[in-house]
């Protein structure tokens, strides 16, 4: 009787640990505030990328960024709805972006750092199916100003024609620091089957313009695209 007990005991730690074991965790791998003035307000853009650490499928649940002060004090505090794709496999990569205006602040320096909080949620929903993406990044000129832009080059590589596919991309400098992140949508555009197409965005002029004045150079593209199943 008591090696019987022992047996199930041993058996429900077994299907306990099992169970523990299948869940999604959202974890921020990197992060990137920039505190800029936009005309006659300021405002900080936050970039970060998070990726899937569990065993399971994980969805975006919620986030806050705190705007901090020199002295530490919060001065804003601003949610977080979503992040790019919301729902991630075990072991993929996503983007959250968000703009915080500080209507407190006088100048940039009073934006003094910030804090992030992120959750995931274990998701029974399947993970979105992505297409093959290259991406590059390039500076260009006009009307005599420099902007950048970043070039994706999109396979569909299911067996059906795919519409409104999704983009977010991470903009990193040569040493591998996350810079900048964007997303867009291919609206109304169909890629048939095992076809390649090309698109362009352009990055966001007040972060490139930000870029230029400080030295800033990017160096390499992360992206990625996928689509919503129906």
């Amino acid at each position: 009787m008591k090696k019987f007990a022992a047996m199930m005991l041993a058996l429900c730690l077994t299907l306990s640990c099992t169970a523990a074991f299948a869940a999604g965790k959202l974890e921020v791998v990197q992060e990137n505030y920039v505190p800029l003035e936009f005309y006659s307000s300021f405002m900080g853009y936050l970039f970060a990328e998070v990726t899937n650490t569990g065993d399971s499928n994980v969805e975006f649940n919620d986030g806050v960024v705190e705007v901090l002060n020199e002295d530490g004090d919060v001065v804003e505090i601003d949610n977080i709805y979503s992040a790019y794709p919301y729902i991630l496999a075990p072991g993929e990569t996503g983007y959250i972006m968000n703009t915080t205006y500080a209507n407190d602040a006088a100048s940039v320096s009073d934006i003094g750092d910030h804090a992030l909080t992120i959750t995931g949620k274990t998701s029974k929903e399947d993970a979105f199916t992505r297409l093959d993406v290259t991406a590059k990044i390039e500076s260009y000129d006009t009307w005599g100003n420099t902007y950048y832009r970043v070039t994706f080059t999109i396979t569909n590589n299911t067996d059906a024609t795919v519409y409104d596919a999704k983009l977010v991309t991470g903009v990193y400098d040569a040493d591998g620091k996350l810079l900048y992140a964007g997303t867009d949508t291919l609206y109304n555009v169909g890629i048939p089957a095992g076809t390649t197409v090309e698109a362009r965005v352009d990055v966001d002029s007040t972060v490139s313009d930000y870029w230029l004045k400080n030295d800033v150079v990017p160096a390499s593209v992360n992206s990625i695209c996928w689509y919503e199943n129906d």
